[in-house]
C-alpha cells in the first residue's frame, strides 16, 4: 500500500519537475541567443534589444521563483523520502518483499539519481550564464548610463526555499543526503 502511494506522488512530482525543468530550459536557450548576440554585434539598436530581453527574463525568474519558493523544498523532501525508503526495500528486503516491489523500487531510484544528475546541473547552469551574459556586456564598455543599467542587472537564480539558490554543489549534496539517510535507516532498523 505505502509503495503503490508513493509511486503515485512521484509520478506527480515528476511531471511537475519535467515541466520545472524545460521552462528552465527555455531560460538557457534564450540567454544563449543574446550572449550570441552579444559577440557578433555591438551597435545600439541590439543592446536595447538585448537588455529588453534580459530584463524579461528576470521578471519570469522571478515570478518562477515565487510560484516554486514553498514547493520546491517540499518536492524535494518527498524526493529524499521516497529514496531513502525505496533504497532501503532494495538493500534489505529483496529476499522478503515481492519481486515487483524490489523492481518498481529499483526503477524509482533510478529515475530519482537520472533526475538529479540531469536537472540540478541545468538549474545551476541558469546563475552562470546570466552571469556570462553580464560580464559580457561590462567588458565591451560603454557610457555611464549602460553601467547603471548593467549594475541593476541581477543574476538570474533558482531559489529552493527562502534561504538558498541551487549551484553547482547541490546535487552533490543532495545525494549526500540520500546515502546518508538510506545508510542510517539500514543500519538503525
Amino acid at each position: 500500500m505505502i509503495s503503490s502511494s508513493l509511486i503515485h506522488t512521484c509520478i506527480a512530482v515528476f511531471g511537475f519537475a519535467i515541466i520545472g525543468v524545460n521552462l528552465i530550459l527555455f531560460f538557457l536557450d534564450m540567454l544563449d541567443m543574446i550572449i550570441l548576440s552579444n559577440i557578433k554585434a555591438t551597435n545600439i539598436s541590439n543592446y536595447v534589444a538585448r537588455m529588453r530581453t534580459f530584463r524579461q527574463l528576470q521578471i519570469i525568474n522571478s515570478v518562477y521563483n515565487q510560484a516554486i519558493r514553498h514547493l520546491f523544498p517540499v518536492i524535494t523532501l518527498i524526493i529524499v523520502v521516497v529514496a531513502v525508503i525505496m533504497g532501503y526495500v532494495v538493500i534489505n528486503l529483496t529476499g522478503s518483499a515481492p519481486h515487483a516491489l524490489v523492481i518498481n523500487a529499483v526503477t524509482l531510484n533510478a529515475a530519482i539519481f537520472g533526475f538529479i544528475q540531469l536537472a540540478f546541473p541545468i538549474m545551476a547552469d541558469l546563475l552562470g550564464k546570466s552571469a556570462d551574459f553580464i560580464m559580457i556586456l561590462e567588458l565591451q564598455g560603454c557610457s555611464n548610463y549602460r553601467k547603471r543599467q548593467l549594475r541593476s542587472c541581477r543574476h538570474l537564480k533558482i531559489w529552493a526555499g527562502s534561504y538558498f539558490f541551487i549551484h553547482k554543489g547541490t546535487r552533490v549534496t543532495l545525494l549526500e543526503l540520500i546515502a546518508y539517510y538510506t545508510m542510517s535507516l539500514i543500519i538503525s532498523v
